[in-house]
């Protein structure tokens, strides 16, 4: 089952860590949603806009990640 790729330890830490930023990022675009909401009371603002824009950018690589890891800790526990 060796391989020259990473092991199933590394792909755990790496899967644990973007977790956590999946979480912080989620955390982030709901806190901002609500600050816009409350900007959109007020006036449009189109930098509340671009800053969500970012962070649901960074959310959307970040769980593709987090899927592709644990695929790879899949396929590495089935031997494939």
């Amino acid at each position: 089952m060796g391989g020259s790729g990473p092991s199933v330890d590394d792909l755990r830490r790496d899967l644990d860590k973007t977790n956590g930023v999946v979480n912080i990022l989620e955390r982030a675009s709901r806190e901002l949603t609500t600050i816009i909401g409350w900007d959109e009371a007020v006036r449009t603002n189109p930098l509340r806009r671009r800053q969500l824009s970012a962070i649901e950018a960074q959310l959307a690589a970040a769980r593709g990640k987090k899927a592709s890891l644990a695929r790879q800790i899949e396929r590495l526990q089935r031997g494939t």
